[in-house]
This record gives structure tokens, C-alpha cells and sequence, in this order.
């Protein structure tokens, strides 16, 4: 908390935390919000943030694959 008021990246509402959960998984200053939290609720929440980067970036790297092979599919019929 600055100045009296919360940080951009919290979990108070719910369009903040979807805002907050989509900045940890597209990686832009997870480790800074991550900190933030640790400073607020404790040590034990580094696992959370860890486990979210790691199976976000899962998941996404599995929709990036499903969509390459679909593309490559749809090339390999048109020719």
C-alpha cells in the first residue's frame, strides 16, 4: 500500500483479480506483484505464484501448439 492506496495488481475485486491473473500468466511483472503478496500474506505465497506461471505457460504453449497443427492441417488439405 502507497500513499494510502492499494496497488494496480490486487485480488480486492473481481475485475482487478482477472486483470492481475492475466499480468502473472502473460508474464509482464509477475515476480514484482508475487512479492507484493508475499509482503502482504506471507512466504507460502511464492508457491501459488510459481505453480500459476508454470501451468499458465503450459496451457498456453498447448493452445499455441493446437492452433499451429490445426494450421498445418488445413494447408496440408488445400495443396
Amino acid at each position: 500500500m502507497e500513499n494510502g492506496t492499494s496497488p494496480r495488481a490486487n485480488y480486492d475485486g473481481l475485475e482487478w483479480s482477472i486483470i492481475t491473473v492475466f499480468q502473472v500468466l502473460i508474464g509482464e511483472g509477475w515476480n514484482q506483484i508475487m512479492y507484493d503478496c508475499m509482503r502482504c500474506r506471507g512466504d507460502i505465497n511464492a508457491f501459488f505464484y510459481i505453480v500459476m506461471v508454470l501451468m499458465g505457460n503450459i496451457i498456453m504453449l498447448n493452445l499455441f501448439l493446437a492452433i499451429l497443427l490445426g494450421n498445418f492441417e488445413k494447408a496440408r488439405n488445400f495443396g
